[in-house]
């Protein structure tokens, strides 16, 4: 593919109503390997929350891309970030999801690495006949070349030359804000976490986490199974917040910049919500506004490129990674406000399991459209796809809502079933894409 052909996948005329791209964005093996090299290899992406590796010499592992990182916290208590592999024979060091360890020792050969990522220790090190040159050579574990958190919310980059992380968030912070305040002494994550695979490309997931066009059609069964339940069970433990038409309820999408977006929409059952135990605090602390918009709304924000980060019917950190251009790996992970009641906490975990889990009653539903998209577009070569819905009504920049959060979005839509929020993604995509072609 050349920068000539690269042009035709994205038709952005939203002056004109047009916003369309090619369907080979989804299955074009040049475009996969375009996309590890300057999104996930190349560009900020998310890694995990601080409550993932809360304790001096926790380790927590992931992926960049195609490659394996851990995260260590240190003796300073500082998280740091280094491939996940020994600088020895390349094994990788930590193969499991989290732990805790001083030193990091390789279980192939023995070699052992601290906190920093020095390396500490070579076995037999003394009788291995090693020469001067091999003492003068740099075999500390490699580092991340950029890592940074906001609000307990870490994310790193493998090419030094991206702006400050701040900067890269743009809109989305005060989003972000809004779930790392929800308790004074922050955020905790929920023991346990869900993880599995899906046949389809990974930005199926990133659409479909702001998409609220699909959720009375998707998840239809869900809430008619919520409404019988709430009306047949004098003591439902659940009290699942989605109920009633959710067409009705007062909604928007905004397209923040920089690939980010989010929809949101007033939440019927409130109340019902873990968090709403706490309104008093909140409005004591943040003031009722911030306190509404916690309580009172759900929200999901698609973080550019590898996260959403979603406050509804739970509150998930959903992570995405590719594995190859049909497949992608998906792993949610339940987070919480420290010191909240028990019943609310109960209730949290119940309202999880009810929805989400790969065993919930929407979660299997999502993935079969994934998997049914992967194959369909395949049917549609050379054909493109359009993200039209709501052009006719979307406002450029912010509407009053945005103007009282103090964000500046690209654009607003009325409705959280507008397709507007697709275009920030796809921008950002387009553009770091394109970078492979020049």
């Amino acid at each position: 593919m050349k920068i000539e052909d690269l042009q035709k996948v994205m038709v952005d005329r939203t002056v004109d109503g047009e916003f369309t791209l090619d369907r080979s964005i989804y299955y074009d093996e040049e475009l996969f390997e375009k996309e590890m090299e300057h999104i996930f290899e190349g560009s900020w992406i998310f890694l995990a929350h601080e409550g993932h590796l809360p304790e001096v010499n926790d380790f927590f592992t992931t992926w960049m891309g195609r490659k394996p990182v851990v995260l260590i916290r240190g003796e300073d208590n500082q998280v740091r970030g280094f491939i996940n592999a020994c600088t020895h024979r390349g094994a990788t060091l930590c193969r499991t999801n989290r732990g805790n360890k001083k030193f990091l020792t390789c279980s192939y050969h023995g070699w052992s690495f601290d906190s920093t990522g020095e390396l500490r220790d070579i076995k037999d090190q003394d009788t291995g006949g090693y020469t001067d040159a091999f003492g003068q050579q740099n075999r500390n574990l490699k580092p991340i070349a950029k890592i940074a958190s906001y609000h307990g919310f870490i994310f790193g980059s493998l090419n030094a030359d991206v702006p400050d992380l701040e900067v890269a968030l743009g809109n989305a912070k005060p989003f972000m804000k809004m779930l790392g305040d929800q308790s004074p002494d922050g955020m905790e994550i929920i023991k346990g976490f869900s993880r599995y695979t899906t046949p389809s490309n990974w930005k199926f997931q990133l659409e479909n986490g702001v998409d609220g066009y699909h959720v009375s059609t998707v998840h239809a069964n869900y809430i008619g199974v919520v409404m019988k339940r709430m009306a047949e069970l004098e003591d439902d433990q659940v009290k699942s917040i989605a109920r009633g038409n959710m067409s009705d309820m007062v909604s928007g999408t905004y397209d923040l910049g920089q690939g980010h977006t989010i929809l949101w929409g007033e939440v019927p059952g409130a109340n019902d919500r873990p968090l709403a135990e706490k309104r008093d605090e909140l409005e004591q602390r943040l003031g009722k506004e911030s306190a509404d918009w916690m309580i009172g709304r759900a929200r999901n924000l698609g973080m550019f490129p590898n996260v959403l980060l979603m406050d509804q019917t739970s509150t998930q950190i959903r992570v995405i990674r590719p594995i190859s251009v049909g497949m992608s790996e998906i792993t949610i992970y339940g987070i919480a406000p420290k010191g909240e009641s028990p019943g609310a906490r109960n209730r949290r975990i119940r309202q999880y399991e009810d929805f989400f889990n790969a065993t919930g009653m929407a979660t299997p539903d999502d993935l079969s459209e994934f998997a049914a998209c992967q194959v369909g577009n395949y049917g549609l070569v050379d054909e493109h796809q359009s993200f039209d819905r709501g052009l006719g009504r979307v406002i450029i920049g912010g509407d009053d809502t945005a103007e009282s959060l103090g964000i500046e979005p690209y654009s607003s839509g009325p409705d959280w079933a507008d397709e507007n929020l697709f275009q920030s993604f796809y921008r950002q995509w387009y553009e770091l894409v394109k970078a492979g072609y020049q």
